[in-house]
């Protein structure tokens, strides 16, 4: 490619989620057959991926009925796809999409880079912060589909950005809208919501909650409010196994109790899917109610 611009390839990386009700317990088997979310070895973790994938499809179909048959996931990745390509205006670059755990997943994400023949490739996660079943796990996928596909380029993955100015601005003007809204009804508690982690998950490998603790902390910097309530919480744990608290919904119930208003705000998470719609949406603001 002598003489011709230089080929760049950005791959957004986000978890997947099932397009349909019959693609609910395949996608749930391929999250817990994934070994940096049940890290044993697989002659345990595949059958036990399948009997919690066969044992969580009641609820999983409620979960996603709520959300009409469909997550809003894959919809607003493409759309963040659309305006990054957009943004940076030039045939020298490309935007793909590798989603984890459902379809298109990396396989599909490498056939598509190798057709395009870049020059160098850029990992981009969806995911604010690092962790090692997201971001991680992301990263691995990529490198084998890469390899089965011959995608040699120099590779570039972004870690990560819990702190990163366009990410927290972004938050600040979308919670400032809501804190406004609800301060016609008291003193809100703003609860910073992440994606739950294991209690066990060892800080030293896995970073993650050091840094949604760092987003918070930018966040409230961000919306430089005197004397600020605000709480970081979790949300969407699963199993008999401890996890890192308070969750949001403990977070939802003491907010009742003291009578306050709440705004929560989903940090982890830069695009709409089931976890932000359904869980805070419908179950916490209905606990809010009651």
């Amino acid at each position: 490619m002598a003489g011709s611009a230089r080929r760049v390839a950005v791959v957004l990386f986000n978890l997947g989620a099932p397009d349909g009700p019959d693609a609910i317990r395949p996608f749930l088997f391929n999250l817990f057959s994934d070994p940096s979310i049940l890290q044993w070895p697989g002659i345990i973790r595949w059958p036990l991926a399948w009997f919690i994938a066969r044992t969580r499809m009641k609820e999983a179909r409620k979960l996603y009925g709520d959300a009409g048959d469909d997550s809003p996931l894959l919809a607003n990745t493409r759309d963040q796809v659309a305006v990054l390509q957009t943004c940076l205006g030039t045939d020298a670059y490309r935007v793909f999409t590798a989603m984890r755990h459902w379809y298109p997943m990396a396989d599909e994400a490498a056939d598509q880079v190798s057709d395009f023949n870049p020059d160098q490739v850029v990992l981009l996660p969806l995911y604010p912060q690092y962790a090692a079943a997201t971001t991680a796990s992301s990263v691995r996928a990529w490198m084998q589909a890469a390899r089965a596909w011959n995608v040699t380029a120099p590779t570039v993955p972004v870690c990560c950005y819990p702190a990163g100015r366009g990410f927290v601005d972004a938050s600040v003007a979308l919670i400032r809208t809501a804190y406004d809204r609800a301060s016609a009804l008291g003193r809100p508690r703003l609860l910073l919501s992440a994606h739950a982690i294991p209690e066990a998950t060892p800080e030293s490998a896995d970073p993650y909650r050091r840094q949604c603790q760092a987003t918070a902390e930018a966040i409230v910097d961000g919306l430089g409010t005197e004397g600020l309530d605000w709480v970081t919480c979790f949300q969407g744990r699963l199993g008999p196994v401890r996890w890192a608290g308070p969750s949001t919904r403990d977070a939802v119930m003491q907010a009742g109790q003291d009578g306050v208003p709440v705004v929560i705000y989903p940090m982890s998470f830069v695009s709409e899917q089931c976890e932000t719609l359904v869980e805070i949406e419908t179950l916490c603001r209905r606990l809010a109610l009651e």
